[in-house]
């Protein structure tokens, strides 16, 4: 059975591309990015999860495995290999790091640019493999137990954020708190409905109190959060200031109407989210160029981000159509 497609959440996930790439990117937004970019894409993979279509955990593990490790698997040698040609010709590229500790990185896939140098974006894949398997097996969980197992894995992940300064491999000490957001979609993907059926005079103001919620425990929360680390700050205002950046987003989402622009960045998010950061190693000299154009600016981020995108639409392309296996596909629709 074909699975049904909800233009609002590709609108959705086009914003969490957007907001990524920003993100990497210095000025006014880039802290208020981090506090719900990463938590609203596992919030969009919990609402896009088909629980029923796998009846045991094996058959999940081996699905999930194809379609999230093995894709990681074949970029981060691709990545690893352009960064290691890059060093030869900038030195600078490797930083603290080494092509051993880039290597090892690809295994642990955490590390900060000590050991994923080389593309430290990466580190979601495994990860939200992860959050699958975990919330998977939650799921077969009566109600109450579900809620104790969920309450004991924050609460030893978040002791763990606290006490430690290096994280586990897979970003595991992270898991529990995206399962948070990954059932969150799950179980609101019955309830878009209503939503999308809400009046515009209901939508506005809803979305105007998420973005207050968001902004004021965003703006008292004391700093950047970065998921990748594990720093959150405050726990609660960490929480509180996600899931209203979400749910703002969700709303402003059903607003605007099917686009073709959205529909292409949701549909190959995956080898923009991968590739964007290298793209950046063109683009970066290109703008040095322009004087009108500097550093640690919104207009620096925003164009910066735009020609990374645009300059990956070839690589997508040639991807879809001859390589899809590196995403984890047989055939990828492109517009």
């Amino acid at each position: 059975m074909k699975s049904e497609r909800y233009s609002a959440i590709d609108t959705l996930k086009a914003f969490g591309l957007v907001f990524v790439i920003l993100g990497h990117h210095r000025h006014f937004l880039y802290y208020y990015i981090y506090s719900f970019h990463m938590p609203l894409f596992f919030f969009i993979s919990g609402f896009l999860f088909k629980n029923r279509q796998h009846t045991t955990f094996k058959s999940l593990a081996v699905s999930k495995f194809k379609r999230l490790i093995i894709p990681y698997l074949l970029l981060s040698i691709l990545l690893y290999l352009f960064w290691a040609v890059l060093s030869l010709v900038e030195p600078g590229v490797l930083k603290e790091s080494s092509y051993a500790k880039g290597l090892v990185g690809i295994f642990y896939a955490q590390g900060q640019l000590k050991y994923m140098g080389w593309g430290v974006q990466m580190w979601f894949l495994p990860c939200l493999y992860l959050v699958h398997i975990g919330a998977f097996g939650i799921l077969k969980l009566r109600p109450w137990l579900m809620v104790l197992m969920l309450s004991l894995l924050l609460v030893a992940s978040h002791i763990w954020t606290i006490t430690h300064e290096f994280n586990l491999p897979w970003s595991l000490n992270i898991v529990p708190s995206m399962i948070v957001f990954f059932l969150s979609g799950f179980y609101f993907q019955p309830q878009f409905k209503e939503v999308e059926r809400l009046g515009i005079y209901k939508k506005v103001p809803g979305a105007g109190i998420f973005l207050f919620v968001n902004v004021f425990f965003f703006l008292i929360n004391n700093g950047r959060i970065d998921v990748y680390q594990g720093i959150f700050h405050i726990i609660p205002y960490f929480y509180l200031s996600a899931f209203a950046g979400i749910f703002f987003y969700l709303i402003v989402s059903t607003l605007i109407p099917t686009n073709k622009i959205s529909f292409y960045l949701a549909a190959n998010s995956l080898l923009i989210y991968v590739f964007h950061m290298r793209a950046y190693t063109f683009v970066k000299p290109l703008l040095n160029k322009i004087s009108v154009f500097h550093m640690d600016t919104f207009l620096y981020a925003a164009v910066a981000s735009l020609l990374q995108i645009l300059i990956l639409i070839p690589v997508v392309h040639i991807v879809n159509r001859w390589m899809p296996f590196i995403v984890g596909n047989k055939k990828v629709s492109t517009v």
